[in-house]
């Protein structure tokens, strides 16, 4: 997810470059895109917590 530190930001492009050569459609998406993806899912009392900044990792929590 994207991130407001520089040196987690140029990891997350790269990260990215590396989707693209790999998938047909490959990306990095926001926080809100995960976010309504897990409402669409049915889940309630989504959050997204930061675990790590380099490399950048992300955990999204939600209750079904």
């Amino acid at each position: 997810m994207p991130s407001q530190d520089e040196a987690a930001q140029r990891s997350i492009r790269l990260y990215g470059v590396g989707l693209l050569t790999r998938t047909s459609a490959g990306g990095v998406h926001d926080e809100s895109s995960y976010l309504a993806w897990c409402a669409e899912a049915g889940f309630r009392e989504t959050s997204v917590r930061e675990v790590t900044r380099t490399p950048p990792v992300s955990i999204v929590m939600g209750y079904a």
